[in-house]
C-alpha cells in the first residue's frame, strides 16, 4: 500500500511532501501595487469590489468614464506619528 502511495504521488507530482504550509501562508507575497504610487486604470473594470450605492453624485452625471487615474501618496507621519503606529500594532489581538 504505501509503494502505491508513493508510485500515485509521483505520477500526481505532488512530491516533494513538506509541511510548510503555515509557513507560505505567513510570508508575505509579490504585490504589483509595491514602490508605485501612480495606478491607471482604463476600459472595463471587472472584479473591482465597489458598490455604486456607495458613490453617489449630487447631481445627474449621464457621461461616461473612459479613463480614470489616481495618484496616491503615503501620508507624511511625524516621529510621534510613527510611535503611536508602532504601539497600536504591537498591541494589536488580531495579529496574534
Amino acid at each position: 500500500m504505501e509503494a502505491l502511495f508513493w508510485r500515485e504521488a509521483e505520477s500526481n507530482q505532488v512530491l516533494p511532501l513538506n509541511a510548510t504550509t503555515f509557513t507560505r501562508m505567513v510570508q508575505p507575497r509579490p504585490s504589483l501595487a509595491a514602490g508605485r504610487t501612480v495606478f491607471t486604470y482604463s476600459g472595463e473594470m471587472t472584479g473591482t469590489p465597489v458598490d455604486d450605492k456607495d458613490y453617489q453624485v449630487s447631481f445627474r452625471f449621464t457621461g461616461k468614464l473612459d479613463k480614470l487615474t489616481l495618484t496616491i501618496d503615503r501620508p507624511k507621519l511625524s516621529p510621534d506619528d510613527i510611535k503611536k503606529l508602532k504601539m497600536a500594532m504591537d498591541h494589536n489581538p488580531a495579529q496574534e
